[in-house]
């Protein structure tokens, strides 16, 4: 592999920008950068690599592997930035590459764009106030979005066949937005602290989605429809809410809460439905709506206090 190493260091209160483009296959390129710098790489070719480090504040990293016309594959970038107020882009264009962003700091923002198939992109955020938007388009892709913070946010879109996205969050206020639109993609959130909102989209058929949250006022809304969807929700804490509606055949609820004041509204508009309510802890309500009612089943199980249950078929 060609490697080229370059380093770049600005001023405070300048900003430099500077660019690299590499046209080929087999090349690397490793950048270092610090203090209100902006980076551009465009690689054309496959088997290619890049590293960009850049410490400080209010760097922009910005990484093309591939376009449209010329797709790129087995391409690799790695981005790390160090400080406040730091932005990062990635675009990968083409099959079987891998995207890693490290952000660590407060008011940091990372976009990630993959087309193609067999695509992974993860990204990682220490600190306060960060965002992460990830989107792909293709079949057999994964992202995973890691935040340790408060207010975060994290949204991804995927569109394609047999995708996975798994978002961890923790840290109060956080909120994640999770869309799939396929067949047989799976949905994992896992929220630990207050305040935190899991909105689920999934459109297509055997799909799963599963929310694990923890904490205190939590909401999760899930939207599915299609045909042999299956939804897990676990809520431990105290006025949870949780809103599911399922649009098809043979879909599966299962719902799990523990603590107080919990609510449940599960919808299923087609027949041969399946849910599961468990509620541990005073005063809970849960109330399932299922029409077109053949062959579909309905559970209930309460444990406390001064609870409710409706069943409506």
């Amino acid at each position: 592999m060609k490697y080229l190493v370059l380093g770049a260091m600005a001023l405070l209160a300048t900003t430099a920008m500077f660019g690299q483009t590499q046209t080929g296959n087999g090349n690397g390129l490793a950048v270092l950068t610090s203090f209100s710098n902006v980076w551009l790489t465009d690689q054309t070719g496959n088997f290619n690599d890049i590293d960009i480090l850049q410490i400080g504040t209010g760097n922009d990293g910005k990484v093309i592997q591939g376009n449209v016309g010329a797709p790129s594959h087995f391409n690799n970038s790695d981005l790390t930035q160090i400080g406040d107020y730091n932005f990062s882009c990635v675009e990968q264009i083409g099959d079987d590459n891998d995207s890693d962003v490290s952000q660590i700091g407060n008011d940091n923002w990372n976009d990630g764009y993959q087309n193609g198939n067999d695509n992974d992109l993860d990204v990682s955020q220490i600190g306060d106030y960060n965002l992460s938007a990830s989107r792909q388009v293709g079949n057999r892709n994964e992202a995973d979005a890691n935040q340790i913070g408060d207010d975060n946010l994290s949204e991804i879109a995927q569109n394609g066949n047999q995708n996975h996205a798994d978002v961890d969050q923790l840290g109060d206020n956080n909120l994640s937005v999770v869309e799939q639109t396929g067949n047989k993609n799976r949905s994992d959130v896992y929220q630990l602290g207050d305040n935190n909102l899991a909105h689920n989209v999934q459109t297509g058929n055997q799909n799963m989605s599963d929310i694990d949250q923890r904490g205190d006022d939590n909401l999760t809304t899930v939207f599915q429809i299609g045909n042999k969807n299956k939804n897990l929700t676990i809520q431990e804490g105290n006025r949870n809410y949780n809103e599911i509606l399922q649009q098809g055949n043979n879909n599966k609820v299962d719902v799990q809460q523990y603590g107080d004041d919990n609510k449940n509204i599960t919808h299923q508009l087609k027949n041969w439905g399946d849910v599961t309510v468990l509620q541990n802890g005073n005063l809970n309500c849960s109330k399932v709506f299922q029409t077109l009612t053949n062959g579909s089943t309905a559970t209930v199980t309460q444990l406390g206090n001064n609870n409710t249950s409706c069943i409506y078929q």
